[in-house]
């Protein structure tokens, strides 16, 4: 989803304050998809939690009505509460936690529940550290680092050559470090 808008985009969240219902259904119509695979940047495993978040967002919009019929930028703060949202989700699902205390050291791979839930917070920090980036950077790190995909499968997928597919993911590692250690101290 662009975070540029278009008269074509004010006018769905113009008619917020004229037709509620026609607009609202027009919004979802027209952003829903797009609202939804950004949201998936967030939560990636779980599709009823990506319908939830979708809902809460559309809800915002519902009740913030009149605020958001006068933005300069709708789609990008509808974006923004998306992204609240989700994070809101992870944050509660991370406090939360209902894994038994049973099954909180995996055999197979000898890994603790607490260095899980460390990965997690860790993996959320990096996320929010990727919404500095362009976001074609942004997809590249996401499905290098967090789906696997290979440097050529990036540059299949994007028409990249392979060394532009690296500079960009070395610039953009460089980015998140950055902001990693400006979150964390001198951890990092």
């Amino acid at each position: 989803m662009a975070k540029e808008t278009n008269t074509y985009d004010h006018y769905f969240f113009r008619l917020l304050d004229l037709q509620p219902n026609v607009a609202l259904e027009q919004i979802f119509a027209h952003y829903g998809g797009s609202l939804e695979k950004y949201i998936r940047r967030f939560i990636y495993n779980d599709d009823d939690l990506v319908k939830d978040v979708l809902n809460e967002t559309l809800i915002v919009i519902w009740e913030k009505r009149q605020l958001v019929a006068r933005l300069e930028a709708p789609v990008y703060w509808m974006q923004r509460v998306a992204k609240n949202k989700a994070l809101y989700y992870i944050r509660d699902d991370a406090k939360y936690n209902k894994i038994s205390l049973d099954i909180g050291l995996d055999i197979d791979s000898g890994q603790c529940a607490d260095d899980r839930f460390a990965y997690n917070e860790l993996e959320m920090l990096i996320l929010e550290a990727c919404e500095e980036l362009p976001p074609q950077d942004r997809e590249l790190v996401i499905k290098s680092k967090f789906e696997g995909r290979s440097n050529k499968e990036l540059m299949t997928t994007y028409g990249m050559a392979e060394q532009t597919v690296k500079n960009k993911l070395s610039r953009a590692l460089k980015v998140i470090r950055k902001k990693l250690k400006d979150l964390m101290g001198l951890f990092v």
